[in-house]
C-alpha cells in the first residue's frame, strides 16, 4: 500500500492511495472518500467511468500501469481492455491557492478502433449532512445560483450551448462547514450528475454521494482510431475552507491570473453600440451619425454597427443570418465603407456584428453547397471539421475584417445545433471552433474579438477565454447586471466579462416633497427580463454608471438625447475607465456577501477590485434596499502595518487617510441613499 499526501491545514489535506491493486483518492481537501476501513465497491472507487465498444471498465479489466509522483502532482496511467486502451489522468497542485486541475485523457493503444459511449470522472464521498449549490442558465437569468438541502441533480448544457439550461459548476457543503467546488471546462456538450447511490450491501440507512463530470454522455459515440487519444474536459477543483463560495473565488481569480497569459492580447476599447436605440435604425443614417457624435463627444474608441446590414437576397435579416454580403435593399445600400470612411475620420474604429454559425435556408452558400451546413433547431449551422467548410467561414471573417478595418468584431450565436450527426455532442465542431478563433487572434491582432451567445449562453471558461471579452447577458438591467456579474465572477475570470451601459432619457417629473413645483429630468434603463425598452424604469444615472464600468462595459442605448449635464457625468466615468482598465487585468475581486439570486434587490453588495502587486484597490459599495443609512465596508487584502490613502471617485479633496488595521478589521463606513452607489481608490502610501 502506498499513500500520497498533499495539503495543508488552510486547505485540508488531499490524499491519494494504492490498494488491492486500486488507485484510490481517499481524501479531497479534508472530505473523506475511501479510508481504510471502508471497501466501496468498484464502481464508487474508481477515478473514472468509461464504456465503449470494447465494453465496461471494471476491476478486472483496469490495470495501473505507471504513476509518475512529483511536488506539484502526479500523473497515473492505466491499461485497459488486456492493453487495447490507456486512461491518463494528470493531477495538478496549486498549493497556494487550494486547488486542483485535473485532465484525463484516452488513447486507443490496439489495433482497430473503437467507440467511446461513456467516458466520466467520479468523486465519491462518504456519508454526511451535505448542502449543494448549482446555477440555473437561462435567456436572460445567467448564472442564478444559491445553496439547498442536498439533493440529486442531472445538470447538462443543451443544444451545443455550453451554459443554456445550467452552468457547468456544482459545490458540495457540510452542514454549517466547508465546501468544495468543481468548475468543469467543456469543449462541446457537457454533464454533472450529484446524487445519492447504495454502497450495496451493508448498512441499509447509509448512501455515499457521488459526483461525475464530464462530457455528455447521451447518444454520445466517439470513434477513436488506433494511436490517437482524446482530451476530455479540464477540471479544476477548488477548496472552500470557510464553506463560502465568494470568499474562495478570489483564488480562482488568481489561478486565471497565473494561467491566462492572453488577457492582455488586448486593451478593451470603448465600444457605443447603438442596438438599444432603435433595432431598425440602419436605414437611418442620419440618426446613426448623430450617436456617433456623441460616441466622438463621450471619448468612445469603436462604433459598432450591429445586425441587419448584411443579406443581399433581401427581406428579413433574421433569416439572412449566413449571406455575409451588404444588403441592397436597405441599411447601408452597399455602402458601408463610406460609413466606416465617416467613423475613422471621427477618431474611432469600426466594430460589426456577425452570426458565423447560423445560416439561413434559401442563403445562396447553403443551396450552392448543402453538404456543407448541418440541421439545427430552425436553421443549419457549419460542418467546420470538414477543411473547406472551416476555410470558407474563416475566409469570409477574415474579409469582413479586411474590407471594413474592423477594429471590433461581434460573434453572436442566436439558435441551438440541435444534435450532432457525428455523434461526438460537438467536441469535433467546438475543437474547429476554437481553433479558428486562435488563428484569427493571431492573423488579426488589432482587432477585438467579442463573444456572445444571445448574451450568457455561452460563457463556459474555456469559451471565455476563448474571446478578448465576453457578453455577460443580453439582461442589460443594472440590478440583474450586478446579480448576473456577482455570481459569474464564482467561476470566471472579471476581466473577461463585458457588461453594458444600457440608458436613456426619460420623462420630466416633480419630486415627491419639493418645497415648490419643479418638474427634474430623469434617466430609464430596460426593466426586468432587461433585454429591450418594451419595459423600463428610472435610475439614478451614478447607479448605472458604477455597476457598469467596474471592469469591461460599453455603451448602447440613446445617449443623442441627454443633455449636456448627463453626459458630462457619464464621460467622468467613462474617463475613469479608460484611466484604470488595465488595472482590471491584473485584479482579483472580494465581495462582502455570497452572491444574492436575480430578482434580489435588497441588502449592501461591495465589490473589491484589488491588484496585489501594486497594492491597490478599487472599492465599489452599491446600497439597493435596505432599512440602514450607513454601511461598514471591510476590506481584504491590505496590510495592517501600512496607511491606506481612500479617495471618493473623482474628489481628491476628501481624500482621508486610514490604517490598514482599521479598514480590515472595522471596514470604511460608507452612507448611501436607497438604489445609489460609490466608489473609493484605496492607495498605500
Amino acid at each position: 500500500m502506498t499513500e500520497i499526501v498533499y495539503g495543508c491545514k488552510e486547505f485540508g489535506e488531499s490524499t491519494f492511495m494504492t490498494r488491492d491493486s486500486r488507485f484510490l483518492n481517499t481524501s479531497l481537501f479534508g472530505f473523506v472518500m475511501n479510508p481504510e476501513g471502508v471497501n466501496l465497491p468498484f464502481r464508487l472507487s474508481r477515478m473514472f467511468d468509461l464504456d465503449s465498444s470494447l465494453g465496461p471498465v471494471h476491476d478486472r479489466n483496469q490495470v495501473i500501469s505507471s504513476i509518475k509522483n512529483e511536488d506539484n502532482g502526479l500523473e497515473v496511467q492505466w491499461s485497459l481492455y488486456d492493453g487495447k486502451a490507456e486512461w491518463t489522468s494528470r493531477f495538478n497542485y496549486y498549493s497556494d491557492l487550494g486547488l486542483w486541475k485535473r485532465e484525463d485523457r484516452i488513447r486507443n493503444t490496439g489495433d482497430t478502433p473503437f467507440t467511446v459511449r461513456r467516458a466520466l470522472v467520479n468523486y465519491t464521498f462518504l456519508p454526511a449532512t451535505y448542502e449543494v449549490f448549482h446555477q440555473t442558465s437561462r435567456w436572460c437569468y445567467e448564472n442564478d445560483g444559491s445553496w439547498s438541502p442536498f439533493q440529486n441533480l442531472y445538470l447538462q448544457s443543451e443544444g451545443g450551448r455550453t451554459t443554456q439550461g445550467a452552468s457547468p459548476f456544482v459545490a458540495l457543503r457540510e452542514k454549517d462547514g466547508k465546501a468544495i467546488a468543481f468548475h468543469l471546462v467543456p469543449k462541446g456538450d457537457w454533464e454533472i450528475s450529484v446524487r445519492t447511490p447504495s454502497p450495496g450491501v451493508g448498512n441499509p440507512a447509509e448512501s455515499v454521494v457521488q459526483i461525475q463530470l464530464g462530457h455528455r454522455s447521451d447518444k454520445l459515440n466517439y470513434l477513436l482510431p488506433p494511436g490517437e487519444e482524446w482530451q476530455l474536459p479540464e477540471l479544476l477543483i477548488q477548496a472552500a475552507p470557510t464553506g463560502e463560495l465568494h470568499q474562495a473565488s478570489p483564488n480562482l481569480h488568481r489561478y486565471f491570473l497565473q494561467e491566462d497569459q492572453n488577457r492582455y492580447h488586448q486593451v478593451h476599447p470603448l465600444v457605443y453600440n447603438p442596438w438599444f436605440d432603435n433595432y431598425a435604425m440602419l436605414d437611418n443614417t442620419e440618426r446613426l451619425r448623430k450617436h456617433l457624435q456623441v460616441a466622438q463627444q463621450l471619448g468612445c474608441e469603436v462604433f459598432e454597427i450591429d445586425a441587419g446590414w448584411y443579406g443581399q437576397n433581401g427581406g428579413d435579416w433574421w433569416q439572412q443570418a449566413g449571406d455575409w454580403r451588404e444588403r441592397l435593399d436597405g441599411a447601408f445600400r452597399g455602402k458601408m465603407l463610406d460609413f466606416v470612411r465617416e467613423v475613422e475620420a471621427a477618431g474611432l474604429g469600426f466594430g460589426l456584428w456577425m452570426e458565423p454559425e447560423r445560416v439561413g435556408e434559401n442563403v445562396p452558400v447553403r443551396k450552392e453547397n448543402p453538404d456543407w451546413f448541418a440541421w439545427g433547431e430552425g436553421y443549419y449551422y457549419p460542418k467546420l471539421h470538414i477543411p473547406e467548410v472551416y476555410q470558407y467561414i474563416y475566409g469570409e471573417i477574415s474579409r469582413l475584417i479586411e474590407t471594413y478595418h474592423l477594429r471590433w468584431m461581434k460573434f453572436d450565436f442566436n439558435f441551438e445545433l440541435g444534435e450532432d450527426e457525428l455523434g461526438t455532442n460537438y467536441y469535433a465542431y467546438y475543437d474547429a471552433w476554437y481553433r479558428m478563433l486562435e488563428e484569427l487572434r493571431i492573423n488579426y491582432p488589432e482587432t477585438f474579438l467579442e463573444g456572445c451567445a444571445s448574451g450568457g449562453q455561452r460563457s463556459d471558461i474555456r469559451t471565455v477565454q476563448s474571446f478578448d471579452g465576453h457578453f455577460l447577458s443580453d439582461n442589460v438591467n443594472p440590478w440583474d447586471t450586478l446579480r448576473v456579474f456577482q455570481q459569474g465572477i464564482l467561476r470566471l475570470p472579471p476581466y473577461r466579462l463585458i457588461k453594458w451601459l444600457v440608458i436613456q432619457p426619460g420623462a420630466r417629473v416633480a419630486k415627491y416633497g419639493a418645497a415648490r413645483y419643479e418638474q427634474h429630468p430623469t434617466v430609464v434603463t430596460p426593466a426586468p427580463p432587461g433585454a429591450g425598452f418594451d419595459e423600463y424604469e428610472k435610475i439614478n444615472l451614478d447607479f448605472a454608471c458604477l455597476i457598469a464600468s467596474c471592469g469591461m462595459f460599453g455603451l448602447s442605448g440613446n445617449f443623442v438625447d441627454f443633455g449636456a449635464e448627463e453626459l458630462a457625468r457619464i464621460k467622468k466615468h467613462l474617463d475613469f475607465y479608460k484611466k484604470w482598465r488595465g488595472f482590471f487585468k491584473e485584479a482579483v475581486v472580494y465581495q462582502n456577501e455570497e452572491p444574492k439570486a436575480l430578482g434580489n434587490r435588497q441588502g449592501w453588495s461591495t465589490l473589491q477590485f484589488s491588484d496585489e502587486k501594486s497594492g491597490k484597490s478599487l472599492l465599489y459599495v452599491f446600497k439597493l434596499h435596505d432599512l440602514k443609512n450607513s454601511y461598514s465596508c471591510v476590506l481584504n487584502g491590505l496590510d495592517s502595518s501600512k496607511t491606506y490613502r481612500v479617495t471618493p471617485f473623482g474628489n481628491n479633496d476628501e481624500a482621508i487617510l486610514i490604517s490598514g488595521k482599521e479598514l480590515v478589521e472595522k471596514g470604511l463606513k460608507v452612507g448611501l441613499q436607497r438604489n445609489s452607489a460609490a466608489l473609493y481608490v484605496i492607495e498605500c502610501e
